[in-house]
């Protein structure tokens, strides 16, 4: 199967909810990683400040008030946003919608200061001068917007990837396992794949299955320390 980041999320939100869990990744073995999208932090221009540390210093002169908008509970905006908010010792309102298109939507009308959104869909509105980038949640800055600092260089450990990657049910033969491998590799490493990706503002972030698991490892862990501090929702 090709599946995203919520294949480390679901599992620590059933826990979270007490609930039997859908699946655990125990039972998937990596195959590979095809992309880590990291997203942009971005707010509507009419926000009064100008970095993220102006950010942080609002929120903390008032708790819970300054409010984000998300794709929906426990997604990936959510999360990312929550880890940010963990490791700056701020409290943030957050209104969940329907999708990352309606979420933006909020922070373009003003209904919401800003959002955890993914550089293609963020790119239009930062050219036509309707959102403001100031950080980034990867590792390195971007290139599309070089000015924007990683959360990490602010000061703020917040590490977060929209990610894809290739699975197969543990216990699959390695003779069907290294094929697979194999021809991964070969496309992730094509031109073809990697003109694909960058006429959608997708980083290609190939990773091969010992390196992808020690990725999901890593990313596991980040998410469920974050996770475990948000409220239950009826999620």
């Amino acid at each position: 199967m090709v599946t995203i980041s919520s294949f480390n999320t679901l599992p620590e939100v059933d826990a979270l909810l007490q609930r039997t869990p859908a699946f655990t990744r125990e039972q998937f073995i990596p195959i590979a990683r095809l992309t880590a999208d990291p997203p942009l932090l971005v707010a509507n221009p009419a926000a009064q400040w100008r970095s993220v540390k102006e950010l942080v210093a609002a929120a903390r002169k008032q708790p819970g008030t300054m409010v984000y908008s998300h794709s929906g509970v426990y997604g990936p905006q959510h999360t990312a946003m929550e880890m940010f908010a963990n490791a700056a010792g701020i409290k943030l309102q957050d209104v969940p919608y329907v999708g990352g298109a309606p979420a933006m939507m909020a922070v373009l009308g003003g209904h919401a200061t800003m959002l955890a959104s993914s550089p293609a869909l963020s790119a239009p509105h930062v050219k036509a001068g309707k959102v403001r980038v100031f950080a980034t949640w990867g590792a390195e800055r971007n290139p599309l917007f070089p000015d924007a600092p990683t959360l990490l260089e602010t000061g703020y450990k917040a590490e977060f990837y929209n990610w894809a990657g290739l699975f197969a049910l543990r216990g699959t033969p390695e003779a069907i396992l290294r094929p697979l491998r194999d021809a991964v590799r070969q496309v992730a490493n094509g031109e073809e794949y990697r003109s694909a990706m960058s006429r959608v503002l997708t980083p290609v972030a190939y990773l091969d299955a010992s390196e992808f698991q020690k990725f999901l490892d890593l990313e596991s862990r980040r998410v469920g320390d974050t996770i475990r501090t948000m409220r239950k929702f009826n999620a």
